[in-house]
């Protein structure tokens, strides 16, 4: 497995997305071949220093049954290693690549969620409602 391997199959495959404050980064396939090679991208993965998690969906209610399996990277350190890796093999994210990386190197961490009452979880969630 290589860099040019990974990215042509994260650029056919993958899912790339920008949000306001963080990168979205994902590979998707389905059936037990899929969750083989998603397992072994993963692995070498983490034989770059890449963190990536592994998910697992039954989707017993769409019109295909088989499962969903992805593998998605959610740190920004390894978001980047990532990108650094593919970039100069991928075609079709190669401009929605660049401008993530651009904008992580514009815009450096920013932990304003981490002061006062820490990570905002459903105990700090405020829900609006019509009573």
């Amino acid at each position: 497995m290589n860099w040019a391997y990974i990215a042509g199959f994260f650029d056919g495959e993958g899912c790339l997305s920008l949000h306001t404050t963080r990168m979205n980064i994902s590979i998707y396939q389905s059936g037990a071949i899929g969750e083989q090679v998603l397992r072994e991208i993963g692995a070498w993965l983490s034989t770059k220093g890449i963190e990536s998690i592994m998910y697992h969906r039954n989707r017993t209610d769409k019109l295909s049954k088989k499962e969903l399996w992805e593998v998605r990277l959610n740190k920004r350190a390894s978001q980047l290693k990532f990108l650094s890796g593919v970039l100069p093999f991928i075609r079709v994210k190669k401009v929605l690549a660049q401008d993530c990386v651009r904008y992580y190197t514009m815009f450096p961490p920013n932990n304003w969620w981490m002061y006062g009452t820490g990570r905002i979880g459903e105990e700090n969630r405020v829900v609006w409602r019509n009573d």
